[in-house]
């Protein structure tokens, strides 16, 4: 890590960024704010389709008026990208936050005495701000990335914006837990004696060619969970969920019909059931798949990280203040 320098990772995905500052490889502080690419997400035309409660704060904040079906036009958007990007420097800089910062934080704020070595950033928006990415996918992505690279300088002076190996793989992830939180609910943990959890095989289920139907979501998790060689049922299970149906209740339903015949011979042996999903669903789908497994209590649900075949990684014990916990992914596979 930089000769053991001080290093800040910001994470930043659909719903919420995440800091976390690494001193000589140890994780020594850590922080989760309501910004992200999918606060408000748009059609072709520019209509608006989703609009979550941070975007609703930044645009009564920043004087704009959203409304789903309308279109979002760039001036607006610019708006709201604007006082995303100033309040997420704002917290990495440890500068005095200003009320919308303080409205969109869901941690206590970032505390580091160590000056920042370098600056490393992680997430699908990194994709955009450091132009790997030129595609748009509808939302706040694109102009969010430009933005946050052209003010960083002014806010982290002299700091080197360095291009991590794996970048939205980022070693150091906090996946952060906040029970009011809306689109950044990435964590779902019915019992934190659970954790920590160390040197997990990731098992892939991909369900991209499933229509969502009941039978095939139960073949491709108990294919997958048979190619993985685990043996039998004993130690803790992670399936990382690769989904593309998003929240519609009764394929979401299926899916935790699914899960819970799949992973019969786990239950039965009490061992602990994570899920990493791709998407923002954590909170709703442990709830459910909790319900299914008449109140399993083992289950932990986390959300916005991509896995990989033969990746392992490791969850860290809940942060008792913050509730943020630390996942850390190992690659056995590095491919570029």
């Amino acid at each position: 890590s930089n000769n053991g320098g001080t290093i800040l990772n910001i994470d930043m995905g659909g719903g919420t960024t995440k800091f976390a500052i690494v001193s000589n490889g140890n994780v020594t502080a850590t922080a989760a704010i309501n910004v992200g690419a999918r606060l408000v997400t748009f059609d072709q035309h520019r209509m608006i389709t989703k609009i979550e409660p941070a975007a609703q704060i930044v645009a009564n904040h920043q004087g704009v008026t959203l409304t789903i079906g309308e279109e979002l036009s760039h001036a607006h958007e610019a708006l709201l990208v604007h006082g995303l990007t100033i309040a997420l420097l704002e917290v990495a800089a440890h500068r005095p936050l200003s009320i919308l910062s303080k409205k969109l934080l869901i941690t206590k704020p970032l505390s580091y005495d160590r000056p920042i070595s370098a600056v490393f950033f992680s997430g699908g928006v990194s994709e955009y701000l450091y132009n790997f990415e030129k595609r748009s996918f509808n939302d706040l992505g694109i102009k969010l990335g430009k933005k946050i690279r052209e003010l960083t300088p002014s806010y982290l002076e002299g700091v080197p914006i360095e291009i991590s190996a794996e970048r939205i793989r980022a070693t150091v992830i906090g996946a952060s837990q906040f029970t009011a939180q809306v689109s950044g609910n990435t964590i779902y943990l019915k019992n934190p004696k659970l954790l920590p959890l160390r040197n997990l095989k990731v098992v892939i289920v991909d369900f991209s060619d499933t229509e969502g139907s009941l039978d095939k979501l139960t073949n491709y998790i108990s294919q997958a969970i048979v190619a993985a060689e685990l043996g039998k049922p004993a130690g803790p299970l992670v399936l990382a969920l690769r989904w593309p149906f998003g929240p519609a209740f009764e394929v979401l339903r299926n899916l935790c019909i699914a899960i819970s015949e799949a992973v019969t011979g786990y239950v039965a042996v009490r061992a602990p059931i994570i899920l990493v999903l791709d998407c923002d669903l954590a909170r709703l789908i442990g709830a459910n798949l909790s319900e299914v497994l008449d109140d399993y209590q083992d289950l932990l649900c986390i959300d916005g990280i991509q896995l990989e075949e033969f990746d392992y990684i490791d969850i860290g014990e809940p942060h008792p203040d913050a509730g943020v916990v630390t996942v850390v992914i190992k690659s056995l596979v590095f491919t570029g």
